[in-house]
């Protein structure tokens, strides 16, 4: 099924993220400014939510 796709392609980048950089959401208290730079912020957490909420209803969409 498309969600063992997901998870695998989502282990596949955490393996190229050994420091975690994209392990978890950023906020402003932490890197302040942040949301005025990155305007749709995503990290490995929430996509891991998404694909297990079955929010990711294609391949592209994934990507996207």
């Amino acid at each position: 099924p498309l969600s063992r796709l997901l998870e695998q392609l989502l282990r596949n980048l955490e393996k190229r993220d050994p420091n975690q950089f994209f392990a978890w959401p950023v906020n402003d208290n932490f890197a302040p400014g942040y949301s005025n730079i990155i305007r749709k912020p995503m990290d490995f957490s929430t996509i891991k939510q998404k694909i297990d909420d079955n929010e990711y209803r294609s391949l592209n969409c994934f990507i996207v």
